[in-house]
């Protein structure tokens, strides 16, 4: 994957970016304004951060505590709150978060046309860049969806270090060569969950449902090289059938004899990652099995 052009965010005034040696610096008129632009949401989120000590995905940038906003979707409590994500861990907080009492937003203003509609692929109300392609804000963990609350790997997974803007540039595919990169914020200090993948999950909300003796891969940042000082702890149990642990992956097999509703997290020496809400239950072919077979 080529990223043609990375800024990094400097909390002054802003500075030219960055360009990898040998490319032009600008292919198309409007990347400058769309370089800006990245700029200024950077610097929201900082703001934001400032203030509420979270960053909030991009869409919720402009909005206001008042309850009569027009659209209602920049009321900042519109759904009860909006999602938070903690710098420091790289993740979301569970459920939506009232902020309104640090709330010093809005942040940034978008203009009529500047933002995804509700019938876009995307979180309506996300700002758009100048070729009318969304900004995509990613965490160290991946894909920040704000309408979800919840960090995916779609689009460039789990390929940043630290929160990071993107723009698809003029030619809108990621990694096709003109992908503009803007950097802010530090790496997570301490291990972090993203979420839990495999054919046998199901996702509703924050909550991961699977089957006992399911193979399943978790993602997450500074889990560590190895498990060498490593636990991964479903509520009070540890998880043993461990196939591959790497920094940001890990993936086991899921015990056949465990069920119930735990967090599911990673310990590392004296720290604790954030907690993933699971529910394993036993197939229902196998409890049978037991009734007959005793």
């Amino acid at each position: 994957m080529c990223r043609r052009t990375a800024i990094l965010l400097i909390l002054a005034p802003l500075f030219p970016p960055t360009l990898v040696p040998g490319q032009d610096p600008f292919e198309d008129p409007m990347e400058p304004q769309a370089i800006a632009r990245m700029g200024e949401l950077a610097q929201a989120l900082e703001r934001c951060a400032a203030d509420t000590g979270f960053f909030v995905p991009l869409e919720a940038l402009n909005d206001t505590t008042n309850p009569a906003a027009d659209p209602p979707g920049d009321y900042l409590n519109d759904q009860g709150g909006v999602h938070a994500i903690d710098p420091g861990r790289g993740s979301f907080l569970e459920g939506r978060q009232d902020l309104s009492g640090a709330w010093g937003g809005p942040y940034v203003t978008y203009g009529p046309g500047e933002v995804q509609p509700p019938e876009g692929p995307y979180e309506a109300g996300s700002p758009l860049d100048p070729w009318g392609e969304p900004y995509y804000l990613f965490s160290p963990l991946g894909l920040v969806r704000g309408d979800s609350g919840t960090l995916t790997a779609d689009i460039f997974g789990d390929g940043f270090e630290r929160f990071t803007i993107v723009s698809l540039g003029p030619g809108s595919v990621p990694g096709g060569g003109n992908d503009l990169v803007y950097q802010l914020g530090a790496a997570p200090a301490g291990p972090s969950l993203a979420g839990m993948q495999g054919p046998d999950v199901v996702r509703e909300g924050a909550l991961h449902q699977v089957t006992a003796g399911a193979e399943v891969q978790l993602r997450g940042y500074g889990l560590g090289p190895a498990q060498t000082d490593a636990a991964l702890l479903f509520g009070p149990s540890e998880l043993f059938d461990i196939g591959l642990w790497r920094d940001t992956r890990i993936e086991l097999t899921l015990p056949t004899d465990v069920e119930g509703r735990e967090d599911l997290f990673v310990e590392r020496g004296p720290e604790r990652s954030n907690a993933l809400d699971v529910e394993i239950s036993i197939p229902q072919n196998a409890a049978l099995d037991w009734a007959v077979y005793p």
